[in-house]
């Protein structure tokens, strides 16, 4: 990740001969935006852009077609490979009470109005019920589904995101 550009996906895989690749997404823009993505950016030694031809969710994952890559053998030369957006293009898609991953990093779980300092969020986790969030201290971890009942109010200004009940989710 780069100040300018966000990684929203990597390539894990090819899928059939046509140029098709197997795209695990990151930080929820794809799974959210995919009908305002019409090229993405690759880095090798500058970011260089790619025009899309088509993005199909399918199960856990998503489906990418490339204008320019008709052949498994161009594909597979994408494979491993980050793919990137621009932090400013993801941030106009934004709706009200939307968050993007890369907006939450870092943040600090409260609870009760008492901030919990050692522990920071790390990643959204998909899950089919609803999405997790992982939150990290040096020794350990919490998951917290992403849901009214447990989630209240993200602060931007403040880095917190309050977990209601914070130490029901805490190993005894």
């Amino acid at each position: 990740m780069t100040n300018e550009f966000i990684v929203v996906g990597k390539i894990f895989s090819t899928h059939g001969i046509s140029g098709w690749l197997k795209l695990g997404s990151k930080n929820g823009v794809i799974s959210t935006h995919s009908q305002e993505i019409k090229s993405v950016f690759l880095q090798q030694k500058t970011f260089q852009e790619i025009k899309i031809e088509e993005i199909v969710k399918a199960n856990n994952f998503h489906l990418i077609k490339f204008t320019e890559i008709d052949s498994v053998e161009d594909a597979d030369d994408l494979v491993g490979k980050e793919i990137y957006l621009p932090r400013e293009k993801i941030l106009s898609w934004k709706t009200e009470n939307e968050y993007f991953e890369f907006e939450l990093l870092g943040f600090s779980p409260t609870s009760n109005g008492k901030k919990i300092s050692e522990y920071v969020f790390k990643q959204f986790i998909e899950n089919p019920a609803h999405t997790i969030l992982q939150f990290q201290s040096e020794e350990n971890e919490v998951l917290i589904p992403f849901i009214e009942n447990f989630v209240g109010e993200i602060n931007l200004e403040e880095k917190t995101i309050e977990i209601k009940n914070w130490e029901d989710w805490l190993a005894v």
